[in-house]
């Protein structure tokens, strides 16, 4: 028995940015985005197609939003009145948006929901969500990740009410990305991809996104990091990423996620290579004791995963981004549990432990 849901509705291809207003039917907006120039030029190409609604703005957002970032948004909302929310960025962009439309409505403040585990309880404002970079699918999915930068925590959030209204594809947008971005993101749809085929969610629809999405990104990640501006090679990381984003909404993710918020919360590694550096060993681990998951090795094994890392300038060993071996117990303290449990191979401490050693 399986099921899947999808309630986002997504429009992709290039120029899609130019529909947005069919999909705005409010008068005062909140617009969530970053600081760029480039985003402040699609900004305004959104501002233009909107017309007269009134339109706020919270460019705080960090890299990895803290639940700060999120409460300023939500006060925000507040003081703007907004009725809808916009998100106009990467993932940490979209994740902090879909948090500020959900406190928006419900009582409380970030930390709650994130670390306190308070229960949501109703739908938030409508969020139409714009990626601008090419591996989260934050845009399709029910989840978003805060943190706490005081006390090195990372939580993710999971609720159906999270799921965007509206996914706005429009592959244009990531062709300024810079190669390391494209690297980090590229590396985070793909273990996207695989954790969704190893987990005890896993179906054949989020089977078949997932086979498809690996695919693209083994085909085209290089590409994108070598030849930025070939739009071809964007809109297909771009769809690698929709796809996954897709899978992961039902499926979730898995211990290569698990283990790697202390990558990012300790050490300051960005969260595609945090994932990255353990995607091959756990890998190895559950073909070990999956016959499906063997078969899969046969076509992108743990070798081939390395070689596409390395060959796109990721770190794949601890010692590349400052893990030492008496780090080992910080990391093991930092990994999420509730994100391991979805692993279709138990997976205890000793042997994240073992696979942390293997690629010191």
């Amino acid at each position: 028995m399986w099921e899947f849901q999808l309630p986002t509705k997504i429009i992709f291809g290039r120029g899609s940015i130019d529909r947005v207003w069919e999909n705005v039917d409010k008068k005062k907006v909140l617009l969530v985005t970053g600081k760029s120039g480039f985003r402040e030029q699609t900004a305004r190409k959104i501002r233009k197609q909107l017309g007269s609604a009134e339109i706020a703005v919270y460019d705080k957002v960090e890299p990895n939003p803290t639940y700060q970032n999120v409460d300023e948004g939500v006060e925000l909302v507040s003081d703007a009145r907004s009725q809808m929310i916009i998100a106009l960025g990467g993932g940490s962009v979209i994740d902090a948006a879909k948090l500020i439309a959900l406190l928006a409505v419900n009582e409380g403040d970030a930390y709650d929901y994130a670390f306190r585990g308070k229960k949501i309880e109703r739908k938030g404002l409508p969020l139409l969500a714009i990626p601008t970079t090419a591996g989260t699918g934050s845009e399709v999915t029910p989840f978003a990740v805060i943190s706490d930068k005081e006390k090195k925590l990372k939580a993710p959030v999971r609720n159906r009410y999270l799921f965007p209204k509206v996914a706005v594809v429009d592959p244009q947008l990531t062709a300024s990305m810079p190669k390391e971005l494209t690297a980090n993101t590229g590396a985070d749809a793909l273990a996207h991809a695989l954790e969704a085929l190893w987990s005890k969610k896993a179906g054949p629809i989020t089977d078949y996104l997932a086979l498809r999405a690996v695919k693209i990104i083994f085909e085209n990640l290089k590409k994108a990091c070598d030849e930025p501006q070939n739009i071809e090679v964007r809109e297909e990381m771009s769809l690698a990423s929709l796809l996954g984003g897709m899978a992961i909404s039902n499926a979730w993710t898995g211990p290569a996620h698990a283990i790697s918020y202390p990558f990012t919360t300790h050490f300051g590694v960005a969260h595609g290579n945090a994932c990255s550096l353990t995607l091959p060993e756990v890998m190895e681990f559950n073909a070990l004791k999956s016959e499906k998951i063997n078969r899969i090795t046969q076509l992108y094994g743990p070798e081939k995963l390395r070689e596409l890392f390395k060959g796109v300038g990721l770190k794949t060993k601890l010692s590349e981004v400052g893990v030492k071996k008496e780090d080992i117990p910080v990391i093991l303290e930092g990994v999420v549990a509730s994100t391991l449990e979805t692993n279709m191979v138990k997976m205890e401490k000793g042997d994240i432990e073992a696979l942390l050693n293997k690629i010191l």
